[in-house]
């Protein structure tokens, strides 16, 4: 026999006791089928379906040795990448947007407010504002007269303060400390020069010092009375001051 010979026939029994020493060992159960130590280690497993030119991501092929074991073997590696990688850059991923909206909210908290444009009403005249106050007058069932006594009155008919909201008092106030652009000279000149408030006839209760000025409705003859007798009752004071001393 040739050394060529016999050195195949020993290859051939080596293969045959190697082959049978694995069936009666528990390899296959440790590892399943299409599966190495390899393959567990890299975290991949070989799937016949998958094409397997295709190469992995971040990884080079590399070539395997064959065997003449029944097992199958592979030349080239799965292209499935490894769950563990996967949800690496996934996280990745995530932080990195996270980083991006805080750099955002931070520039954002540092920049001017922005200016949101104002819905500005359409302007209106004076007389379609006296209509709007006229109106509203009209629909608490009052009339300019219960409109301006309850808006000055400071007592109530015992003698006892009123208790007036903060809104209320100030406007009142403010009218008549003069602290508004019209005060009360402009208002009682238009009383006793207003047209609407001329009677027909000179009243013989014009600069009265005998009816009260309370009990007087007309405009003209009230404030004429009133003047009358505030001097009169001032003099009357002094005189009688001046007897006492």
């Amino acid at each position: 026999m040739f050394p060529s010979c016999r050195a195949d026939n020993l290859l051939f029994d080596q293969q045959k006791l190697s082959c049978a020493a694995m069936e009666h060992s528990d390899a296959l159960k440790r590892y399943p089928l299409y599966t190495t130590p390899y393959f567990r280690r890299s975290g991949t497993i070989f799937s016949p379906s998958m094409p397997s030119n295709s190469p992995i991501r971040g990884a080079s092929p590399r070539i395997l040795g064959t065997c003449s074991c029944f097992c199958t073997c592979t030349n080239e590696p799965s292209n499935l990448s490894s769950t563990g990688e996967q949800d690496n850059i996934m996280h990745a991923a995530r932080k990195r947007r996270q980083d991006d909206n805080k750099e955002n909210e931070a520039v954002s908290s540092l920049l001017p407010p922005t200016k949101k444009p104002h819905a500005y009403a359409q302007r209106r005249s004076n007389e379609e504002k006296l209509q709007t106050i006229f109106q509203v007058i009209n629909d608490a069932h009052w009339s300019m007269s219960e409109f301006l006594y309850y808006t000055f009155r400071n007592k109530d008919s015992k003698g006892k303060a009123i208790n007036r909201d903060h809104s209320h008092a100030s406007t009142v106030q403010k009218f008549l400390t003069g602290q508004t652009r019209y005060n009360p000279a402009h208002i009682i000149n238009f009383w006793f020069c207003h047209p609407d408030g001329r009677l027909e006839q000179q009243s013989d209760l014009m600069y009265s010092t005998t009816v009260p000025y309370t009990e007087i409705k007309p405009v003209r003859p009230c404030l004429t009375s009133f003047a009358v007798q505030i001097v009169e009752r001032r003099l009357v004071q002094e005189a009688v001051n001046r007897c006492l001393w």
